[in-house]
Formats: C-alpha cells, structure tokens, sequence
C-alpha cells in the first residue's frame, strides 16, 4: 500500500533528531553532590567532637577552683546571716525599744497607770504587752480610753514592720491586739478599781504563758 501526503512541504510534520538524555552523567553528578554533603558533615561531627573534648578537659581543670568558691559562696552566706541576726537580736530592738516607749508616754491617758511592760522580739517578729491600772470613778468612760490608749499603739508600731511587698512599701502586716479588762473596789476606800492588760504581738510570734 502507497502514501501519498498531499499536504504542502511548509505543512508537513518534520521528525526532529532525537534527544538523548546523559542519565550516567545526571547519577554522577548527583553521587558526588551526595558525596560532598556526607564529608562536609563528617568534618563539622569530628570539629564538634574535638570542641567537646577541650571543654571537658577545661572543665576537669576549673573543677577544684569551682569547688573552692562554691564553699567560699556558703562560707559568706552563712557570716551574712550570722550577722544580720546579731543585729536583729543585739542592736535593732534597743532604738526600737526606745521608740515604743515614746509613743506610749505620748498616748498614755492621765488616769491610766501602768504597772508593767514586756517587749520582745524573735527575729523580725514583735511582741508587747503593757499592764496597768485606773482608779477613776468613771467605770465607762476608762474602758474607752484603755481602748483608745490600745489602738493607738497598734496603730503606731504598725510602722516599725517590714513592708510586705517591696512593690507596695506603705504596706505592712497588722499586729494582733487584744485587751482584757477586771474590775473591782478597794477595801479600804471603796473605790472602783480598773486592771487592764494590752497584748500586741505580730501574726508570725509565738506566745507564751505569762
């Protein structure tokens, strides 16, 4: 059988050569992309190993000296408590004894007498206890000044505490107060007799029996 193509010469499909494709060249030049990728990563893997070793062998070196001054460090530490307890214990309470016996000679109502007065301190934690009497006729009106005369001191020696925050300094922990009150009249006179005891002590003291 003949064909014949009658379409004209510019319209005719023309075979082109054929392309060959270098497959052995494209695995060559991909196994030695592969190949230079391993032996850059082989070398960064034994730069790190080698680092790795100086280190530790520096390490070894400071090993005493890092002891030394980690004993040094507790050393310190514990002369810096030792010393803030001494002036917790030995010099802090003195001014702020003094100054707590200012403020009761400055609240103290005239028809009040006091009889005793215990201050102590633990640390950063405070204790006061003021005992007295009143002879006044006026039963009433002197549990109010006793009352009076004991806010008015729990009130001021709030200021000698610690802040609680750093953030908030003009807030401070309160101070428990407590008051008690016995009445009574004098053989000889009659007269009405008023015993009064004030307790203030901070939330952290541990009381005891007096």
């Amino acid at each position: 059988m003949i064909l014949i193509n009658l379409l004209p010469e510019e319209l005719r499909v023309r075979k082109g050569p054929k392309v060959k494709v270098p497959y052995k060249l494209i695995a060559v030049g991909l196994f030695s992309v592969f190949l230079l990728i391993s032996l850059f990563n082989l070398y960064l893997n034994l730069r790190i190993r080698a680092a790795h070793r100086t280190l530790k062998s520096q390490w070894k070196q400071m090993e005493p000296s890092s002891m030394e001054a980690q004993t040094l460090e507790a050393e310190l530490g514990t002369t810096v408590l030792a010393e803030v307890e001494f002036y917790d214990t030995f010099v802090d309470p003195p001014l702020e004894s003094a100054h707590i016996l200012n403020l009761i000679g400055d609240l103290i109502p005239k028809s009040l007498t006091l009889n005793d007065l215990t201050f102590q301190r633990a640390a950063r934690e405070l204790r006061l206890i003021v005992q007295g009497v009143s002879e006044s006729a006026e039963h009433g009106l002197v549990l109010v000044q006793i009352q009076d005369f004991a806010n008015g001191l729990k009130n001021r020696m709030e200021t000698f505490l610690t802040p609680v925050s750093k953030t908030i300094p003009g807030q401070r922990g309160p101070f428990n107060a407590q008051v008690t009150t016995t009445s009574g009249r004098k053989a000889e006179t009659q007269e009405v007799v008023t015993e009064f005891t004030i307790d203030l002590s901070t939330e952290g003291f541990k009381k005891e029996s007096f």
